[in-house]
């Protein structure tokens, strides 16, 4: 079946659906494009967020469970029934983190029995569960890739403002025999053995007026007698070149069903406006459909391969179209895999290579910003300030997402429209991350400090002189491995940092992955830039040196810049064609902000050329 749209698809699909004929949809658009993908945004999106029962209720009249205006309002005064759903939405948060996407989706599927829901609502069930297994597989590779569920999040966003093909087209419901329904642009270049068109007349006069003047393309806005006749023109040559195609698709038999089309609300026929009425009549006007059937019939006695059937009453057996098989079993085999699969490449990233140490122990602090790790959190909190702010990753999220934000230079009165002002910033990210709003003026004083902190050992450089041209913000890479051992890499960090490393894992190849918090330009170098939100203590006292270097030793935070730096050397390579790493390398800076406010807290180390050159001999993938 060969149709103009989604909307002439879904109305053959129907009628087939009636006369129990199975059939499938064949279209190339994104599943990102598909009612359902609308839905688990909003579903994670409030899962991720701090309790909003407004949002827990349009979930929950939205198409995951289809509760209608009555079952909503009954929820006010049934405290059971919304404390159940409320645990859901909790054992449904807790499984998302801990198993991944793919196994909360499925539990939520089990859980509500929704092919039971879509089906009560009349829709298309297995279209449904392709397209919700689809994305739960999507989302789960994403997870995998990226470092938290708010990196999964923006992407599943762009992904529905930006939807692409690839691996996101949308799959086939089925692949068993089926009546194939195709779009004709997505037919193009395929065969098949019989072909319908039932709207074969079908057109569209064109809203706006556009046609070609010459080489140029012209939007008329005058909608002038003559502009109306251009754009008629290339409207009727487009669909011209479209007949074309979905004609010359069928191998043996084409059928295309004719049908009295009138020009709106007249009684005039539209027939000559047509592709198909152009191809069979020209010009001519017909003033009643006998006359064109009449025409039609005589042209078709002159063609002895075409034949035309009036229908008066269309009828159909009413039972599904069986295929008999031979009563001999085929004798089926799989075929035999001769290739080979490279089971050692993977995927890393720094939390991987740093997760186990010495014994087998986890370290303190194995995940980023794990500050409960760190020093006893003080229960007694005397006042609002950097060090009393909430402790957790939570948090250190809180604080990143702020300065990812908000511009440098005028925290205020931000220049580029992608920028917050700090008041906006801090009052998203507080809600976002679930932190009380009594802390949006400590935040704002805060943040406002950090921007005026020096940076030492470089007196004049402070935040607040970045400008975003001369930022790039949580900059993602991906370097290429070849087998790095542990050995190798425990050499390297003892080298440069002058302890003892006990980093345990197997050999890796593949792909080390990571996201830079900020890389920045200032006087010609480039430097590297991490936020650290760890608690060491109540007093400026509590993140002076060695303290800090203890922090980054136990964090593995050397490790951590070292990967940063071999990384902003090669983009570097390749965009500056004057690139020397000695000239334009500054160094890395990991700002514990607690303290920097107090001109504490700074940790800041330059690798020589020479060590950066041996990193990224080790991370070099072999040719």
């Amino acid at each position: 079946m060969l149709v103009r749209d989604r909307i002439e698809a879904s109305l053959i699909k129907r009628a087939l659906n009636q006369l129990d004929i199975a059939s499938v949809y064949l279209a190339r658009d994104s599943v990102f494009r598909q009612p359902l993908a609308i839905a688990l945004y909003q579903l994670l999106d409030v899962l991720h967020g701090s309790y909003d029962e407004a949002a827990l209720r349009g979930v929950l009249a939205g198409p995951l469970f289809y509760l209608n205006n009555q079952a909503l309002y009954d929820l006010q005064f049934n405290e059971q029934l919304w404390q159940g759903y409320l645990q859901l939405f909790s054992e449904l948060t807790q499984l998302w983190h801990r198993s991944g996407a793919m196994a909360m989706l499925e539990h939520l599927l089990i859980t509500c029995e929704l092919p039971v829901i879509w089906q009560q609502q009349g829709m298309e069930v297995e279209r449904w569960l392709t397209d919700f297994r689809h994305l739960a597989e999507l989302l789960q590779h994403k997870q995998l890739e990226l470092d938290g569920t708010g990196r999964v999040l923006r992407w599943f966003l762009s992904q529905l403002n930006n939807a692409q093909s690839g691996s996101s087209q949308i799959r086939l419901e089925s692949d068993a025999n089926l009546v194939k329904i195709v779009t004709m642009h997505a037919s193009k270049g395929l065969e098949y053995p019989i072909v319908f068109m039932p709207f074969a007349l079908g057109f569209r006069e064109p809203d706006t007026l556009v046609y070609h003047q010459g080489d140029k393309l012209v939007v008329d806005l005058e909608a002038s007698d003559d502009a109306k006749e251009k754009a008629e023109q290339e409207r009727l040559a487009e669909d011209i070149r479209l007949l074309y195609v979905a004609l010359t698709r069928a191998v043996h038999y084409c059928e295309l069903g004719l049908y009295d089309i009138q020009q709106g609300r007249s009684k005039k026929s539209a027939l000559h406006k047509t592709a198909l009425g152009f191809a069979l009549f020209g010009t001519e006007t017909f003033d009643s459909a006998e006359a064109w059937q009449s025409a039609l019939s005589q042209l078709c006695k002159t063609h002895t391969a075409m034949e035309c059937v009036k229908l008066d009453e269309i009828t159909a057996p009413r039972q599904a179209i069986k295929i008999s098989l031979e009563d001999k079993p085929l004798a089926l085999s799989a075929k035999t895999f001769t290739g080979q699969i490279e089971r050692h490449w993977r995927t890393t990233s720094f939390s991987q290579l740093s997760y186990h140490t010495h014994h087998g122990d986890k370290p303190a602090g194995a995940v980023d910003e794990n500050h409960l790790l760190d020093l006893p959190e003080q229960r007694q909190e005397r006042e609002k300030a950097s060090y009393t702010f909430p402790k957790g990753a939570k948090p250190g999220s809180c604080l990143h997402e702020i300065f990812e934000l908000i511009d440098f230079t005028a925290p205020h009165t931000p220049k580029n429209e992608d920028k917050f002002t700090l008041t906006e910033a801090v009052t998203k990210s507080l809600d976002k991350f679930g932190i009380a709003t009594e802390w949006q003026e400590t935040a704002e004083r805060w943040v406002t400090s950090c921007l005026a902190a020096p940076l030492a050992p470089h007196p004049h450089l402070q935040l607040g002189v970045l400008s975003p041209d001369d930022c790039i913000v949580e900059m993602e890479f991906y370097l290429p491995l070849k087998p790095l051992c542990a050995v190798k890499l425990n050499k390297a960090l003892s080298d440069i940092t002058g302890q003892k490393s006990f980093l345990n894992f197997d050999d890796v190849k593949g792909m080390l992955k990571g996201f830079i918090d900020l890389i920045f330009k200032w006087q010609g170098q480039f430097f590297v830039l991490d936020y650290k939100s760890n608690y060491l203590g109540d007093n400026p006292e509590d993140y002076h040196y060695d303290n800090l270097n203890a922090a980054m030793s136990s964090h593995q935070y050397h490790l951590q810049y070292m990967i940063y730096t071999v990384a902003l050397h090669r983009l570097l390579k390749q965009r500056l064609a004057d690139y020397n790493p000695e000239q334009h390398l500054g160094g890395n800076y990991y700002l514990f902000l607690r303290a920097l406010p107090d001109n504490q807290g700074i940790f800041f180390n330059q690798l020589s050329v020479k060590q950066v050159l041996e990193l990224d001999a080790l991370f070099e993938e072999s040719v």
